[in-house]
Order: structure tokens, then C-alpha cells, then sequence
């Protein structure tokens, strides 16, 4: 006799294995989202620096590009209490961390 605990069991395990097909099938589009992100975002830095030159060094970010990591954790909802914030994105999503064009002292 199934119970309805089995069906929510067989119910479980169909939307999880129905979940992971959906993510197979929509990570080379991730991936690629994730690239194009990152070249805008190259070329809204050499757009900016032709029409605002700077006096900053090369390799060096100005303040006004710095990444906001505290916010980017209160966005996501990740508590940041006494640890890095840039620490606790880097944790919690590698993929994003790795999609923000950045200087890393932690890679």
C-alpha cells in the first residue's frame, strides 16, 4: 500500500531529477551569460577611461568602480557579521565571484 509520505518521496525525487536535467541543460547558458557579462564589462571600463581619463595607475581600480561586496551579500540575503564580505560571495558563489571583474588578494 503506498502511503502519501511515498508518493511525496516518488514526488521529491521526479522534481529533483527534473531540477538537475533543467540545470544540465541551462549551464552552457550560464556560462555564457556569465562571458558576455564580463566582456561589457571590459568594454564599459575602456569606454569610461577614453571619455574620463583618470589618473589612477594601471591595474589599480578607481573608487567610483571599486566592487561593493557587503551589498552584493545583502542582495543575496548571506549574513556577513565579523568575515570578509568579499570572502562570503567568493564561498557562497564562485561562479559569481569569478564573474566580477576584480583584483583577488584571496585567488
Amino acid at each position: 500500500m503506498t502511503t502519501h509520505m511515498d508518493h511525496f518521496r516518488q514526488r521529491r525525487e521526479q522534481l529533483l531529477a527534473e531540477i538537475a536535467q533543467i540545470e544540465r541543460q541551462i549551464a552552457p547558458l550560464v556560462k555564457q551569460l556569465s562571458h558576455k557579462k564580463e566582456l561589457l564589462k571590459a568594454l564599459e571600463n575602456l569606454i569610461d577611461l577614453e571619455t574620463n581619463p583618470k589618473s589612477e595607475p594601471i591595474g589599480s581600480t578607481p573608487s567610483s568602480q571599486k566592487v561593493k561586496w557587503a551589498q552584493i551579500c545583502r542582495e543575496h540575503g548571506w549574513p556577513v557579521g565579523g568575515n570578509s564580505a568579499h570572502r562570503i560571495v567568493m564561498g557562497r558563489d564562485p561562479k559569481l565571484h569569478a564573474s566580477i571583474p576584480h583584483s583577488c588578494e584571496y585567488t
